[in-house]
């Protein structure tokens, strides 16, 4: 077989199919889009770097070499830096140094890292404190968050904003979002104003969930840009949240974007007061809809979370 040699090698048994041309041409899940950030960053530090997720493509796109996960069955893979995404199979690639990049929340999927963990054979990185601390103190863990495009912080924000976005997925807490959207327009409140649904595209409906009774508009999957234009033109995020986040793009996003980020999370914070500055979150519905009908405007000053700063982690982590 064919030997394959690159410096840093990403390794994704569970994430959608992707290249970097994913990016621009469809919408995607948050893991997946960081995972091209990522990649693409460690490329612009010149080196060989190979991503090999569920793909069918084998594509070279801005110097990252994007494979089929089932090509470790055709080549001799070696690296330097292994990073293992999520919680997929555990590869047969030589290395010197691996990592467990997990962006969600803990379970038994990860089981199968455990002993590695137990033994200092893989380091663990996850997005926040809240996430770290969902497992054993005395393993190596590092907190690198997720990689916001320069270029988000530079968006022009529109002087009349208008609307309210929801930009996740179904299992999220769509159908609750909905509800409480629902429940406010029934009781004349947001009046003449529309929510906009944009999914990443994972776990979309197979019809339209466009609403126009209660003034809800399915927009489908977006493209990141197109995303972050629509939450630009937006006044606030309206987001009932199910299902606990461990970092949180679009809240993120709308923080930085000037969309006030109206959160109602149902089971618990999990990262968002620790990834975000604003007041707005809360986990019971009073406050919630207190907080939209407050008519004074916030003032949203959003962390930073570019590119440089990011990989100035990754860097030091790696010893690059």
């Amino acid at each position: 077989m064919m030997n394959l040699y690159a410096d840093i090698i990403l390794f994704d048994s569970t994430g959608s199919p992707y290249t970097g041309e994913t990016v621009i041409t469809n919408g995607m899940g948050g893991s997946e889009f960081q995972a091209i950030l990522l990649l693409e960053a460690f490329a612009k530090l010149n080196k060989k770097v190979i991503c090999l997720n569920n793909t069918d493509s084998d594509k070279q796109i801005n110097n990252v070499l994007y494979l089929s996960n089932k090509n470790i069955f055709k080549y001799n893979f070696k690296c330097e830096h292994l990073i293992i995404h999520r919680n997929s199979n555990i590869p047969k690639i030589p290395h010197k140094f691996c990592y467990q990049w997990i962006t969600d929340n803990n379970t038994s999927s990860n089981l199968n890292y455990y002993n590695y963990l137990d033994n200092k054979k893989i380091k663990l990185i996850t997005l926040s404190e809240y996430s770290s601390n969902q497992f054993p103190k005395d393993w190596e863990k590092y907190v690198i968050n997720f990689i916001i495009p320069d270029w988000v912080y530079e968006h022009e924000i529109p002087k009349n904003k208008k609307n309210y976005i929801y930009a996740s997925s179904i299992m999220k807490g769509y159908h609750q979002t909905s509800d409480h959207w629902k429940f406010l327009k029934i009781n004349n409140k947001l009046q003449n104003e529309i929510l906009n649904v944009c999914l990443p595209g994972y776990d979309n409906p197979e019809q339209d969930i466009s609403e126009s009774q209660f003034d809800i508009k399915y927009h489908g999957s977006l493209t990141f840009k197109d995303t972050v234009d629509l939450m630009a033109s937006c006044k606030g995020l309206f987001y009932v949240n199910s299902m606990t986040e461990t970092f949180c793009i679009t809240a993120v996003l709308a923080e930085i974007l000037k969309t006030t980020p109206y959160i109602y999370c149902l089971n618990g914070y999990g990262a968002l007061k620790e990834v975000l500055n604003c007041n707005t979150i809360t986990d019971n519905s009073k406050d919630f809809f207190k907080s939209l009908e407050n008519k004074n405007k916030l003032e949203l000053n959003a962390k930073n979370y570019k590119k440089d700063r990011i990989m100035n982690d990754w860097k030091k982590l790696m010893n690059l």
